[in-house]
């Protein structure tokens, strides 16, 4: 009985051990990262203070792809390198020398790519708050086309886009 046992154990330890040669893995998914190219602004748009920056559109780092009818998925083989809160963030402490009695917080609504990745739309709502005590809120939207170029200069120009939007309406920071 025990020589059986013994058989048994041994003959299922060599099926473990050699089933990498019978079962073969599934192919391996590679991963690419994007990073968005941060362009120095000629002129800070504003004296004010940079605050809190959340993402309330769902996306991550990974790509989020609007499909036709409506379904969103996420394709996990394509990534950026931060998430979108970072990215905008990065990008408003460009826009502003944080030296103003204002501040300015923002959430993403929305990050993501158009179902056969020719375009990236965003929205943000922006909120200011002066040392007045006066508050004001503005959502913004804009979208950039792809073409040719690369991901991270086209997340680039969209947060520039956005922001520039914002920082267009004087009336945000008085």
């Amino acid at each position: 009985m025990k020589r059986q046992i013994f058989q048994l154990i041994a003959a299922l330890s060599a099926a473990v051990v050699s089933g990498g040669c019978f079962f073969p893995r599934g192919a391996q998914l590679t991963v690419v990262e994007y990073a968005p190219e941060l362009r120095p602004v000629s002129r800070v748009l504003s004296t004010a203070q940079v605050g809190s920056v959340v993402n309330l559109s769902g996306s991550g780092r990974e790509f989020v792809i609007r499909k036709k009818n409506g379904r969103v998925v996420c394709d996990e083989s394509r990534r950026w390198l931060i998430s979108p809160e970072r990215m905008l963030k990065n990008s408003m402490l460009l826009y502003c020398s944080g030296t103003g009695n204002s501040r300015i917080s923002a959430e993403v609504l929305k990050f993501e790519f158009s179902g056969n990745l020719s375009a990236l739309s965003g929205m943000v709502r922006f909120r200011s708050r002066t040392g007045s005590g006066g508050e004001a809120s503005r959502v913004v939207a804009a979208e950039v086309k792809i073409a040719d170029r690369d991901y991270g200069s086209c997340a680039a120009e969209l947060w520039e886009k956005l922001l520039n939007e914002f920082f267009k309406d004087s009336r945000v920071l008085k």
